[in-house]
């Protein structure tokens, strides 16, 4: 812990910050709860949320590459980052009913496609139910899917526990 502290504050101070801190769990725990709307509002809320893992060393890579796409609809991008954990959660804003969905989704897809291309890891945790048909949410499948199956056979023989609702319809 106290060497990834290290290293997280090494990162920090590459990109010549204005400020920045290390917060107690107590005190990060209150930071992700107050940052998790990031204040939108009922008529704005995030219409999608991916969740990328990647090395925190390309963090910063990332975040440049990611400001390259730019919906048509122009819809706000919010992102989360916990370098720690090498993680960015990145948000969509925007009200559903004012955006043209199938353009939404072709967009959404050319990110997972570069994401995953350049070695990311990337999951879909929030979309429109109709785009969960047109894209693929959980993206690689993971070694040990055998096993994985026989486990969901084992335990939901008649599968009636959110069925296909994992990776490779688990």
């Amino acid at each position: 812990v106290v060497r990834q502290g290290q290293e997280v504050l090494q990162l920090c101070a590459t990109g010549n910050p204005v400020n920045f801190e290390m917060l107690t769990y107590l005190e990060a725990v209150s930071f992700w709860k107050n940052l998790t709307d990031f204040g939108w509002q009922d008529s704005t809320s995030s219409i999608s949320a991916v969740r990328v893992s990647t090395n925190f060393l390309n963090l910063d890579q990332l975040i440049q590459d990611l400001g390259k796409f730019v919906s048509e609809d122009g819809i706000a991008i919010g992102l989360i980052l916990n370098p720690g954990f090498g993680t960015m959660d990145i948000h969509w804003q925007a009200d559903e009913a004012s955006i043209d969905l199938d353009k939404f989704s072709k967009y959404l897809q050319e990110v997972l496609k570069f994401l995953r291309l350049s070695g990311h890891r990337a999951i879909v945790e929030r979309c429109p139910k109709s785009l969960k048909r047109q894209i693929d949410v959980w993206g690689e499948i993971p070694g040990g899917i055998s096993l994985m199956h026989a486990i969901k056979n084992e335990y939901d023989p008649n599968r009636i526990f959110n069925p296909g609702r994992f990776v490779a319809g688990i």
